[in-house]
């Protein structure tokens, strides 16, 4: 009986909680990955060096 309160007191409100964090957090990266634009990327060059 103490291990059913424990997990429908403590564990699931805690599951539901991180659930709902995580779903939050996901959607604020998304939202804030969608408006990035092809303008944000850095365009630069490079030189390979060959040594033989």
């Amino acid at each position: 009986m103490a291990t059913i309160l424990v997990g429908l007191f403590i564990v699931l409100p805690l599951l539901l909680l991180g659930g709902a964090a995580s779903y939050i957090y996901l959607r604020r990266r998304m939202r804030s990955a969608r408006r990035h634009t092809p303008d944000d990327v850095i365009d630069a060059e490079y030189t390979i060096i060959d040594r033989r």
